[in-house]
Formats: C-alpha cells, structure tokens, sequence
C-alpha cells in the first residue's frame, strides 16, 4: 500500500512538472520538491512511524515519490538539453543506471538500518537532512555555475 501511495505521488509529479517547469524553472522545481519532501514527506513518516499512523505514512509516501519523480524529469530534461546528440544515449544509460544503483542502495539501507517496528528516528530524519541538504547544495551549485566568471 505505501509502494502504491509513493507511486501515485510519482505519477502526480509526472503531469504536473512540466507545466511547473513552465513556469518556475528545471532548478528551482527541483529545489521545491527536495524542500518538500524533506519537511513534510520525511515530516509524515516520522510522525506515521512513531505512533504508528497508516495514512500519516501513505501521505509522507506520496510525497517523498512526488520528489522522486519530480527531480528525475528535470535532470531527464537537463540532461537531454545540454548532452550532444552523439553521447546523449550512453549518457542516459549512466545517468539511469546510476539512479537505479542508488534507489537500490537506499531501500537496502532502509531494510537493514531500521528495525522491524519500523521505529528509526535517527534514520528517518538523517534522510531527511539528506534532502534537505541536497537542496540547498543544488541551489548553491546552480546560482554558482549561472554566475559570470570574472577574469
């Protein structure tokens, strides 16, 4: 049931990005979806994990997926914008492989670091500075790179 709510958010993300993109830009739809999934997603498992709570964590689910997917058009769109057409295929082969690994490695992280109870609060919340902390790296990397270099 989780899987589905994260997936459902993932799916909603889907069709709202684009015009979002419209109309903020690639960089800061992402930075809102981190932001979001880092407070409230992470905010609603926390909460749903320790009283237990089923629609607290439905919620939270649906909105770290929301993030998810969210992001990852973005750096799709990213990607296909400013990648040459003649490495845009092994590029995007990397670019999903390396996803994958990593969603791979964070549902095994979260299957052997968190008890049966389902109780983490350390993990929990360090996910959620993760996010965070993305965000605001992504924010200072872009505004960075978009900078005029004075020589």
């Amino acid at each position: 049931m989780i899987t589905g709510f994260a997936a459902a958010g993932a799916l909603i993300a889907a069709v709202l990005t684009p015009a979002a993109t419209r109309r903020f830009s690639d960089v800061t739809w992402s930075i809102i979806a981190l932001v979001q999934a880092g407070v409230f997603g992470v905010g609603l498992v926390y909460a749903g994990a320790m009283t237990p709570s089923m629609p607290l964590l439905l919620a939270g689910a649906a909105s770290i997926g929301f993030a998810g997917q969210g992001v990852k058009v973005c750096a799709d769109t990213l990607v296909q914008r400013h990648v040459r057409d003649d490495h845009l295929g092994r590029v995007f082969a990397i670019f999903d492989m390396v996803l994958n690994v990593c969603l791979v490695t964070g549902i095994t992280v979260m299957a052997f670091g968190s008890p049966s109870s389902g109780q983490a609060p350390a993990l929990i919340l360090g996910i959620g500075a993760l996010l965070l902390g993305t965000a605001f790296w992504y924010r200072w990397a872009s505004r960075r790179r978009l900078m005029p270099h004075v020589t």
